[in-house]
């Protein structure tokens, strides 16, 4: 398998479309330092955020899907119920949770998930449900707890304050002790400004795209060219926008040739295409 060639087109053509989740509360907050405080921990979908999964609606009862994979992240969750809970086929959707379309490390918030609310809040109570196998599989072999799945994505930080990081936080959340949890992660966060680094690197998560598209090609490899039946992916901006760059990342240097900057709105939906060769 070579370099891979890629398309992206701001609709439904594809095979394979990405959307964005909703608006939150973080999205919504103007300070350019919220990114350091833990108080937006894994947020939900603001009123508008509810709205506006709500308006798509019509766009997505349109389409023919067979599946749809989701972010592990209770914003894609939300937006994925809100946003199916009246389609005509629902009883026949797999929704899958899938880990690798978890957003690109980058605020405080995205450093811890109760996983077990998270399944609770999102069960079999509705019309969608959620699959985990895909997500339990993999924190299955992983080094860091179900609530803790992302610190395994972080490869520019080294693995001793990683894991002193890892130890502490585990300690206050489970003991239940927030004040000092909360102090923990603003450390975290402070020392991720302080050192100038991305715990995960522009190739990393490059390559975490690109390992989910191999995964979805080799699964609907027998059926791409049924453009008609659709393979709906809820993720967030970050990691849509480094998958649909034009030109595989093979360092962490951030060039205009290599990717797409326009601005994805919440709740947009982009086709994209790797024609593997």
């Amino acid at each position: 398998m070579r370099k891979n060639h890629h398309k992206f087109s701001y609709d439904s053509s594809g095979k394979f479309l990405f959307m964005r989740h909703g608006e939150t509360r973080f999205n919504q907050d103007p300070d350019p330092y919220r990114q350091l405080y833990p108080g937006y921990i894994d947020c939900n979908l603001s009123e508008d955020g509810i709205t506006q999964a709500k308006m798509c609606q019509e766009q997505i009862n349109k389409l023919s899907i067979k599946d749809v994979y989701v972010s592990p992240f209770y914003r894609a969750l939300q937006t994925t119920s809100i946003c199916l809970e009246n389609h005509p086929n629902i009883s026949n959707i797999s929704i899958i949770v899938h880990p690798l379309l978890a957003e690109i490390e980058g605020c405080t918030h995205d450093f811890l998930y109760d996983i077990n609310k998270n399944k609770n809040d999102f069960s079999n109570k509705s019309n969608v449900k959620f699959d985990w196998s895909e997500f339990d599989k993999y924190v299955q072999n992983i080094k860091y707890d179900e609530n803790f799945f992302y610190f395994n994505e972080f490869n520019m930080i080294e693995d001793k304050i990683k894991d002193d990081f890892y130890i502490r936080l585990k300690k206050y959340y489970t003991g239940g002790n927030m004040t000092f949890f909360e102090k923990e992660l603003e450390k975290l966060a402070n020392y991720r400004v302080q050192s100038d680094i991305r715990f995960e690197s522009l190739k990393h998560e490059y390559e975490r795209f690109i390992n989910f598209y191999k995964y979805l090609y080799g699964k609907y490899k027998d059926n791409l060219e049924d453009k008609k039946n659709k393979i709906l992916c809820i993720s967030h901006s970050g990691i849509i926008k480094i998958g649909a760059s034009l030109i595989p990342y093979e360092s962490d240097k951030i060039t205009k040739s290599n990717t797409f900057f326009q601005f994805l709105d919440n709740c947009q939906i982009v086709s994209i295409t790797l024609d593997f060769v």
